[in-house]
């Protein structure tokens, strides 16, 4: 998604290739769902409710993937993704009161590191490497 939005960041609105992404990955995943027979939906007001944020939420989060792509570069935009993991497990012990084990810790150790190795090379020596 990265590579394909860093070639063409100018073509397409971002808000608009949000929308063809996600609608047709939301139709690959009910066909799953439909033809492995594990469709079930249990109706209530809250439920809409939930799948609405739900819905809102990736939304936001991909079109602001996308801003980031066009404003510093999917080179950059990759590194800071994989800190993904790393925000995950620090907000999940700010709020949600989670322990930090030890295969945790060095799982973080490893992506922080790689990505310090990662931000180190230039972005003309990876342009170098890769051709």
């Amino acid at each position: 998604m990265i590579t394909i939005s860093s070639r063409v960041p100018h073509k397409f609105n971002p808000i608009v290739l949000n929308f063809y992404g996600l609608t047709i990955g939301a139709l690959f995943f009910i066909a799953t769902l439909v033809l492995v027979g594990d469709l079930t939906f249990h109706e209530t007001p809250g439920t809409w409710l939930k799948l609405g944020i739900i819905g809102i939420s990736v939304a936001a989060g991909q079109v602001s993937m996308f801003l980031g792509i066009r404003h510093i570069g999917s080179m950059h935009s990759a590194i800071l993704m994989n800190l993904e993991p790393v925000f995950t497990i620090a907000l999940a012990m700010l709020l949600l009161g989670e322990r930090f084990d030890q295969q945790q810790s060095v799982g973080a150790i490893l992506v922080i590191a790689a990505v310090f190795v990662v931000s180190l090379i230039k972005p003309t020596e990876a342009v170098a490497e890769q051709k």
